[in-house]
């Protein structure tokens, strides 16, 4: 078995992206921000069949070639190569589609790449199967991870029906991003009010209401017809439903649905002392504070401070900075949201972000680039990659607790602790992230449910977590759960928040009891295996499992402990 993955040599050459590239020291980057025009000219996206249609004939005996092993080896690196290119494609315009989401024809574009590549994977995935299964697959398998041998096996082959549905949800998604760019409107007093406008001091709070409203009965008939959608390709993959088919087979999980629901009895007990004493700790370690810089100011600032802590995180940053892998801005109909797209096929990935000149965001830059570490750190072939998102998250949430000593000198504070800050940050990731799972579960279970009935849901569970209400239900901003674009791009995936921080606190607890193991755990967790699942992942790193209410006991009380010994020392 592999635990730890040895990183492909660095730095890698970027080559053969779609979108802007240009000339940099002899090599080419990729520059997102002004690509639209070139990702618009679409590619071949049948570029696999000839290689499938070579692989069949070895699926059985094949008497005339001389050496077959060494010819299905090469086939399914020839595949596995194809597939990265196109799903290069795919993150490049999804990028791009995020910088404009009013505009309709990269929307379409975006989502017939995903399309694409969805029914590319199953066909890959497939032809791969059916060698495995033939007098070849012991060659094989000495190539393949023994990680994702399971994925191959696991492959059922896409009706015709199945297709349709594929290419039907990601028309749904598509859908949804183009009515959040669109303004709602509502009327109060006999006058018209636009989200995207101004509003009155008096009256703002009933006015917002009034507005998110509006914006749910707007989505919610999406989102029915998206979970209609999910749900019904997952039966026909032989799932009862697609919570079953997700948690299983897209996130390679080690829980349960039901491990979520009951999660959400016992969380704020859990978390509220600890709360108490980092929000005591505080003091003027505010993440709102204007840096008065631009985000690509910020990343050159953060490099400063990687360089400080770890030479192998400043490598890949170095080399993300060098080719420009990220997009920043602030257009008006740009996607509210921060990710990273990994692209397997150079190795790295894409950070696409928000500007900002708040520390807060500096803050989420060093998330993202947590992300793109992994992506640049350890390789797997994506054909049959399974994104372990409990870990993932554990990546970019550990590297802000770890570098949150750095803000001190990045912004001064008379008294006050930044690691208390963005500590008190993951406690409300982990109870928000509790309460939207646990609203994304009662939503797949019943279908049927209408805007008000989802309101009336996700408002349960919000007092359910108590302080978790304010990131959702409070009027003072015009949020709602329609604005969280992961329950449509990754549906049932926002748990994931929730175990992450919990293990990325269980990392920040042993850096404070030792900061050099809690740095070598980290660093074991970037270059961990990304096909293990959760429990067996931080078992290997030598932290626990954060699904066990003892493990998330005894990590709260640690940190608990530290946060109110440096209240009584100020």
């Amino acid at each position: 078995m592999f635990h730890f993955l040895i990183k492909p040599e660095q730095p890698l050459e970027v080559t053969s992206l779609i979108g802007s590239v240009t000339e940099m020291d002899g090599k080419p980057y990729l520059h997102v921000h002004i690509g639209a025009s070139a990702v618009r000219k679409r590619r071949n996206s049948l570029r696999l069949k000839p290689q499938i249609e070579l692989l069949e004939k070895y699926y059985q005996e094949n008497s005339e070639d001389k050496n077959p092993e060494e010819t299905v080896v090469k086939i399914y690196k020839e595949i596995c190569a194809v597939f990265e290119e196109q799903q290069q494609q795919r993150a490049i315009s999804e990028i791009l589609s995020f910088t404009d989401t009013s505009d309709s024809e990269m929307s379409e574009n975006s989502a017939r790449d995903a399309s694409n590549l969805l029914l590319l994977q199953n066909q890959g995935r497939s032809a791969i199967r059916n060698v495995l299964n033939g007098p070849y697959g012991d060659a094989l398998r000495k190539v393949i991870d023994p990680n994702q041998i399971h994925v191959y096996f696991d492959t059922v082959d896409f009706t015709p029906e199945m297709e349709e549905l594929a290419g039907q949800y990601t028309s749904i998604v598509s859908k949804y991003h183009l009515a959040m760019s669109q303004p709602v409107t509502c009327e109060f007093d006999g006058v018209t009010y636009a989200s995207n406008g101004e509003l009155p001091e008096e009256n703002r709070k009933e006015i917002i209401r009034m507005l998110c409203k509006a914006r749910e009965e707007m989505i919610a008939p999406i989102y029915v017809e998206l979970i209609n959608n999910r749900n019904e390709f997952a039966r026909l993959l032989g799932y009862d439903n697609f919570l079953e088919y997700s948690y299983e087979q897209e996130f390679n999980r080690d829980y349960t649905g039901e491990d979520v629901k009951a999660m959400l009895d016992n969380i704020y007990a859990l978390c509220a002392p600890l709360m108490q004493s980092a929000a005591d700790s505080v003091g003027d370690a505010s993440l709102q504070k204007s840096l008065g810089m631009s985000s690509e100011e910020m990343l050159k600032l953060l490099d400063e401070n990687i360089k400080k802590v770890s030479p192998e995180l400043d490598e890949s940053l170095d080399y993300m900075m060098k080719y420009k892998l990220y997009s920043l801005g602030s257009e008006p109909n740009r996607i509210h949201a921060s990710m990273m797209e990994p692209i397997p096929a150079i190795r790295a990935g894409c950070i696409f972000a928000n500007d900002s000149d708040t520390l807060g965001n500096y803050v989420n830059l060093t998330h993202e680039f947590g992300h793109f570490n992994n992506a640049y750190q350890v390789y797997s072939p994506a054909l049959a990659h399974i994104d372990n998102l409990d870990i993932l998250e554990v990546h970019s949430q550990g590297l802000e607790l770890l570098m949150s000593d750095s803000l001190g000198s990045i912004s001064p504070v008379e008294s006050g602790d930044y690691g208390a800050s963005i500590t008190l940050n993951k406690l409300k990731v982990i109870l928000v992230a509790v309460m939207v799972g646990r609203f994304e579960i009662e939503c797949f279970e019943h279908p049927e449910m209408d805007a008000a009935q989802m309101r009336e849901k996700i408002n349960h569970y919000a007092s359910c977590v108590m302080e978790g209400a304010q990131e959702l239900s409070d009027v003072s901003s015009r949020t709602s759960w329609t604005q969280i674009n992961h329950l449509f791009d990754a549906p049932l995936y926002y748990i994931s928040y929730a175990i992450s921080a919990l293990s990325a606190l269980d990392v920040y607890s042993e850096y404070l009891k030792d900061p050099q193991t809690g740095w070598d755990k980290y660093i074991a967790l970037t270059h961990i295996n990304p096909e293990m699942k959760y429990v067996e992942a931080v078992s290997a790193c030598g932290l626990h499992d954060m699904t066990k209410e003892e493990n998330i006991r005894s990590v709260m009380e640690t940190l608990a402990s530290h946060y109110q010994d440096e209240y009584e020392e100020q």
